[in-house]
């Protein structure tokens, strides 16, 4: 096949072109031999120079063609001559065609900027660039560029406002183009070359705005009044920007009103805002500042349009002269004058104002704006209201405004001038302050009240109108105001009401104002002549502040006194020692003593007795020791408490407690028989010993059953030696617990069965149980027999019995000492009810018998009985005690815990012999067995595996408790159970 070749543009080549490479793709009509075709094939038959090829393909067919350097400008035409290639069996190819297989390459200009206008910046406004210039556009220089192609457009950056130019710089200035205010427009530049490419620059359609127009406006200042006859005359100056301060002066005013002589001063805080104001005026007359145009410039000496106007004018008026209210004839300022009193008229003088032609004169309420006497004008300095009646004792403002025929006005410096009438001279009569009502002592006293300082000497007793009806009256008058007096009934001839008054004009004030009639507050006193003096003789059972056992709770007081000549009747009462709170409520008596009969006392407190003389006709006279203080006799008290060194709880007898009353009692009234125990113990016997009636030791000195002691005494049960009762006993820890055993708590129970070692050492240790305390089986089921036990293994357990050990422990020197042991108890917790119930409480174990170490039966019995009901066994090792409480019947699955106790002490072998017990160790513990029946005790089971053990204790003289407690664990019960929540008995 003949092998043909063609060649054209690359698929996105562009053409012309200013850069590298230039892509041409040449096409084969069959593979070639890859080896046969190289750059060297490549004829450049175009204008273009130094032309460097590159060839690359993926199948031997299609080649891609790339200029990849070019020196000098011009066409790209390659061909490849026939023969240059061959396919790969030999055949060469014939010569190229060509597809638009030619390129232009030219250089193009390098990218560039727009730097900026001359006179405006993107989007804001510039100064510089005001109406009347024009813009500078500015650029860096684009490499390879020879020219420029610069315009303006509008800003939608198509409509062309500065037609396009063409410069070799890179600056241009439109100076034949004027641009409009306060408008944006766009910039364009293009960088050229001769050759014909061009780059636009990166920014083009570059914005930029044209300065605001500055302008100015004159108006009136803010509160500029119009006309004006004050300066100074103030006006508002307002630039549409800051201006350059320095080009605005006064010189810049042009005044063009009637006004003569006007000097002019202005401020500013802002350069924006001025204040114009005319400070001096020779002459009256309309005042127009305006500002030429071009007066002034903003910071970029742009100059200002004239100004234009907003009510910008003002006329200007001299005013009167400044004067003053000289005095308001019958007032002064903010002060009563009596010339002016009810029913004148005010008159209103004031010094004449300069200039003013006339004056306008009002009266004003204390407010300052109601109108009281309506505004009058006149020509005089002075005016009188003779048609404007005032009110007595008033406040008022008198105004006045100097006026001038222009309208200029003036108004007094101290306008709203204040003046009081005087107010009407009144009096009032009254009881006076702490007198009292009914009177039955002189004086009588009255105090009478003026509105206002009186004249003295026209006020004597001779004014006085007695108009009540007691007779034979005498007046006295003080003051030490002239304003209130005080007048007081000295003398009475005949009893009743003393109703003093004052008529009206009896009394003038300083300025010879007469007084109205008088008027009345509470202003009557009735006089009666009292009972005479009297005493309180004492009180039957009590004295002065002292106590007096006659006077016991439960009696009543009797007030004693002496007769009150003219009393009719009395007042007795009771009060508490505060002397107000009434205990006993007032009787009333034509005696001179009183019993309370049904009024109480307390014991031990102090009263005030009252008794008041009283006459028919009201007059009364009260004891002259009145509060008469009595006491009665302190209550008989008793505390029971615990005795100093008592210790609680006691394992011992006896057990003392105090019984301290308050005062010696009567010895033969207080025996045992008067003691109550309130406590748990039984079987109580008391006896009482003291030294001074005060003080008891109350023991006791045998106790049948264990519990709590509480000895309590009842009210009434023991007398003073005035055979006052006591009352109940109080106790301050006036209990004390009698345990028989060691006063062990469930904490210490639970801490024996969780030890992890015995008290003491058992000699020639065997076995585990011979190590510390465990637990075999925590329930009676089957699942808890333990597997290593080699009979059959029933469901259930259904016998129970508790179980004793003494052993001789490791160190043991004593050889005349024994361990007694009693009250062998198992309780059992129930799993339905959760309440623990006494199975068994054996004296003593139903059997002992010794056994021979390590665990062999020994012989029966080896124990001894003791007076306790108890027995005792006395181990020398390798003999031990064993011994079983009675077999009980149980609900095996209602077992929730089950408790083991004994008590057990050391006691002497030989009661003659030494007490060696001090040196003495012997070990005792107690422990359970289940069995499945009775039947299979030593028959089926020939022994028990054991429900557990309690700790081994070391005895000691007293009293101790050996325990042992298993809760079951598969009903959720736990040693934690029995410490908080099922706490087993423990007596």
């Amino acid at each position: 096949m003949p092998l043909t070749v063609s060649i054209a543009q690359g698929g996105t080549q562009a053409d012309p072109i200013g850069s590298l490479p230039i892509v041409f793709t040449v096409t084969f009509s069959q593979a070639i031999a890859p080896l046969s075709f190289t750059t060297a094939d490549i004829t450049q038959s175009g204008t273009a120079t130094g032309v460097t090829w590159s060839l690359s393909t993926s199948n031997n067919i299609t080649f891609t063609l790339s200029a990849t350097a070019v020196a000098g400008e011009g066409t790209l035409v390659p061909s490849i001559a026939a023969g240059a290639v061959q396919d790969t069996v030999g055949t060469s190819n014939s010569a190229s065609t060509s597809t638009d297989g030619s390129v232009t390459y030219q250089i193009i200009p390098g990218t560039f900027s727009i730097t900026g206008i001359t006179g405006g910046s993107d989007v804001t406004a510039n100064a510089s660039l005001a109406s009347g210039l024009v813009p500078t556009v500015n650029w860096n220089a684009s490499a390879n560029a020879s020219s420029y192609d610069v315009r303006i457009y509008a800003n939608d950056g198509t409509t062309v406002v500065c037609p396009t130019v063409n410069t070799t710089s890179t600056s241009y200035n439109f100076s034949s183009c004027t641009l409009s205010y306060s408008s944006t427009y766009k910039a364009s530049v293009i960088a050229k070359r001769a050759s014909g490419t061009t780059t636009n620059a990166s920014n083009n359609l570059y914005s930029f705005t044209t300065v605001a127009p500055l302008t100015v406006a004159v108006a009136q200042g803010g509160s500029q009044a119009d006309p004006a006859a004050s300066l100074p005359v103030n006006f508002t100056v307002t630039f549409s920007r800051a201006i350059d301060p320095a080009s605005f002066t006064t010189a810049d005013i042009t005044q063009s009103g009637t006004a003569t002589g006007v000097t002019w001063s202005r401020t500013t805080i802002d350069n924006t805002n001025y204040t114009l104001s005319a400070t001096a005026v020779t002459g009256e007359g309309t005042l127009v500042p305006s500002i030429a145009a071009g007066a002034v410039q903003d910071p970029s000496g742009n100059p200002n349009a004239a100004s234009t106007s907003v009510d910008s004018s003002v006329t200007y008026q001299a005013p009167p002269g400044a004067f003053t209210i000289s005095g308001v004839t019958g007032g002064s300022d903010s002060t009563a004058d009596s010339s002016l009193a009810s029913g004148l008229v005010p008159t209103i003088n004031w010094v004449a104002a300069t200039n003013a032609n006339s004056y306008d004169v009002s009266v004003y309420a204390n407010d300052g704006t109601t109108v009281v006497c309506a505004t009058a004008n006149t020509t005089s300095t002075s005016y009188n209201f003779s048609s404007c009646t005032l009110s007595s004792g008033i406040t008022y403002k008198a105004s006045v405004i100097a006026k001038r025929t222009s309208g200029g006005t003036t108004t007094a410096t101290n306008s709203l001038y204040s003046f009081t009438t005087a107010a009407a001279l009144t009096v009032v009569v009254a009881q006076g302050g702490s007198q009292v009502d009914p009177a039955s002592t002189l004086p009588v006293v009255f105090t009478v009240t003026f509105s206002r300082a009186i004249s003295a000497a026209s006020f004597t007793t001779a004014d006085i109108t007695e108009s009540g009806t007691a007779t034979g009256v005498t007046w006295s008058l003080t003051t030490s105001n002239n304003i209130t007096y005080t007048l007081s009934a000295t003398a009475v001839t005949g009893e009743g009401t003393l109703v003093p008054s004052i008529a009206a004009g009896a009394v003038q004030d300083a300025s010879s104002n007469p007084n109205s009639a008088s008027t009345a507050v509470d202003g009557s006193v009735t006089y009666q002549a009292p009972p005479g003096a009297f005493a309180i003789s004492g009180v039957t059972g009590g004295t002065d502040s002292t106590a007096d056992s006659s006077l016991a709770s439960g009696l009543v007081p009797t007030i004693n006194w002496g007769a009150s000549t003219n009393a009719n009747s009395y007042d007795v009462r009771v009060y508490a020692n505060n002397g107000t709170t009434v205990v006993c409520a007032t009787a009333n008596t034509t005696s001179t003593s009183y019993n309370f009969s049904s009024c109480t006392l307390s014991s031990g407190t102090t009263y005030k007795a009252s008794v008041t003389a009283k006459r028919t006709s009201g007059g009364t006279t009260t004891a002259t020791n009145n509060l008469y203080s009595f006491t009665t006799v302190a209550a008989l008290t008793v505390a029971v408490s615990q005795g100093g060194s008592q210790a609680d709880p006691a394992t011992s007898l006896p057990i003392a407690f105090t019984v301290t009353f308050s005062r010696a009692i009567s010895a033969a009234s207080f025996t045992t028989a008067d003691i109550t125990q309130t406590g748990t113990a039984t079987g109580i016997t008391w006896s009482l010993s003291t030294s001074n009636n005060i003080t008891y030791t109350l023991s006791a000195t045998a106790v049948t059953g264990a519990g709590t002691l509480v000895p309590t005494i009842g009210a009434g049960a023991v007398q003073d030696a005035s055979a006052n009762p006591n009352t109940a006993s109080t106790a301050v820890d006036g209990s004390v617990t009698y345990q028989t055993g060691s006063g062990l708590t469930i904490a210490d129970v639970v801490a024996a069965q969780t030890a992890t070692s015995h008290e003491g050492v058992i000699p020639d240790i065997r076995y585990e149980w011979q190590r510390y305390p465990m637990i075999i089986m925590q329930s009676p089921a089957k699942a808890d027999i333990p597997s290593w036990f080699p009979y059959t293994k029933p469901n259930w357990c259904t016998l129970l019995n508790a179980w004793m050990q003494v052993f001789e422990a490791e160190g043991n020197t004593a050889t005349n000492t024994r361990v007694e042991y009693r009250s062998l108890k198992i309780y059992v917790l129930s799993q339905s009810t959760r309440t623990w119930s006494l199975l068994k409480n054996d004296l003593k174990p139903v059997y002992t018998d010794t056994w021979k170490y390590p665990f062999d039966f020994d012989s029966d019995g080896g124990d001894r009985a003791e007076p306790s009901g108890g027995v005792s066994f006395k181990a020398k090792y390798p003999l031990f005690a064993h011994g079983y409480g009675g077999q009980l019947i149980i609900v095996p699955s209602d077992v929730r815990a089950v408790f083991v106790t004994m008590d057990t002490r050391l006691i002497l072998d030989n009661a003659s012999g030494t007490d060696d017990r001090a040196s003495a160790r012997y070990l005792v513990n107690v422990g359970a067995d289940y069995w499945p029946d009775a039947d299979a005790i030593n028959n089926t089971w020939p022994y028990a595996p054991g429900a557990g053990q309690g700790r081994f204790i070391l005895a000691t003289p007293e009293w101790r408790k050996a325990t042992m407690i298993i809760p079951n664990g598969r009903y959720g019960s736990s040693m934690q159970e029995m410490l908080n929540t099922y706490p087993p008995p423990m007596d």
